[in-house]
């Protein structure tokens, strides 16, 4: 199940993505591939990326507070001693 924040977080990526495609339709020719192709593929992109980033950047935060952790147990045991 969705939390609300995962939910304000997909339309901040989506508004994000609109913004960014809209600004590169105005610039966009290639006889290869239809804007529509690439916007597809652009908004997956930006997705990709910023999911990666929240994974990674709320995994750091995990590490960090489980080393806090280990070192306030480490302290707290030292102090009985």
């Amino acid at each position: 199940m969705e939390k609300p924040e995962d939910i304000s977080f997909d339309e901040s990526i989506e508004k994000f993505a609109n913004t960014v495609l809209e600004l590169e339709k105005q610039d966009y020719h290639s006889n290869l591939e239809p804007f529509e192709l690439h916007a597809k593929k652009r908004r997956q992109q930006l997705h990709d990326y910023f999911y990666n980033f929240k994974k990674t950047f709320t995994h750091g935060y995990q590490v960090l507070f489980q080393e806090i952790e280990k070192e306030k147990a480490q302290r707290d045991l030292s102090q009985k001693k």
